[in-house]
């Protein structure tokens, strides 16, 4: 299998750097790489950390290191996948205080039963600004706070909005996939169509249930179909690597092709990537 292949990583998109993962420490283009770029390269070292050889594993580990700090840099905070900083432990210990006596509930913390009971349907587009402003000020349990009585209504974004924080996690929110996945089930089931492209996502997690996989993928196509380019785009990393799909990399160039057409940035790499592919293993 080719190189490039490699910098797949447990998620739902490919790294399209090369083999980034595989290259010495002075050849990674750390300075060049997005927030969730450096994201998604420091889950895979943290996988070669667990799965490779003694060497490998001192190299992945030195390379964490540096990527850690490259997104900590970027970010001006600590990646999930990276320990706290002594002032970021500081805040999550704080942030963990309980703010109300826990209330049991199957999508916890977000008690829906109380909010429903206690609290009138929110204004929606107050909701939102408040959102804006709690996310821009990088607030994320604010923002969870603003979103659960609105997700407790059935409001779709909001629901959407959670089964987001839930999936990625935050200072003061743990990471939590079933949860997450409850939350974007709720939002597809209320029609908010954007949640079946970030409910594939959470379903590639899974990654020991074959069932959850293929539905992720279908739900990908469906969202690719309607017109999502960043679906048309993971669509073809699927089907480039084989994983889920069966390898099919004819498929693979149509939905890449159809991704750059889209306007997704990583696209044009990802067709030349696959055509190199194609072109190597020569004609069938």
């Amino acid at each position: 299998m080719a190189t490039w292949w490699r910098c797949w990583t447990s998620g739902s998109l490919i790294l399209l750097l090369g083999a980034c993962a595989h290259r010495p420490i002075d050849e990674t283009p750390y300075d060049q790489l997005q927030g969730y770029e450096l994201d998604i390269l420091i889950q895979d070292l943290k996988l070669q950390m667990q799965t490779g050889d003694a060497s490998e594993q001192r190299i992945a580990e030195a390379k964490y290191q540096v990527a850690c700090s490259h997104y900590r840099e970027r970010m001006g905070r600590s990646s999930s996948q990276c320990p706290p900083t002594p002032e970021e432990e500081d805040a999550q210990r704080e942030l963990a205080k309980p703010v109300r006596e826990p209330v049991k509930d199957p999508i916890a913390p977000c008690p829906i039963e109380e909010y429903v009971r206690r609290e009138p349907r929110p204004d929606w587009e107050q909701s939102q600004a408040d959102a804006r402003v709690a996310f821009g000020a990088g607030d994320q349990r604010l923002l969870f706070r603003i979103l659960c009585p609105a997700a407790a209504w059935e409001i779709p974004e909001a629901e959407y909005g959670l089964c987001m924080l839930r999936a990625k996690g935050a200072i003061g929110i743990e990471r939590d996939l079933p949860s997450a996945e409850a939350w974007c089930r709720r939002s597809v089931a209320h029609g908010h169509l954007p949640a079946e492209e970030l409910l594939a996502t959470v379903l590639l997690e899974y990654q020991a249930r074959r069932e959850l996989q293929a539905e992720a993928t279908e739900l990908l196509q469906r969202a690719a179909e309607r017109g999502s380019g960043r679906a048309a785009f993971e669509l073809a990393g699927l089907l480039g690597v084989g994983r889920f799909t069966g390898r099919n990399l004819e498929e693979a160039r149509r939905w890449a092709l159809i991704a750059r057409e889209r306007g997704v940035p990583e696209a044009p790499q990802l067709v030349e990537l696959i055509e190199a592919e194609i072109a190597r293993q020569g004609p069938p």
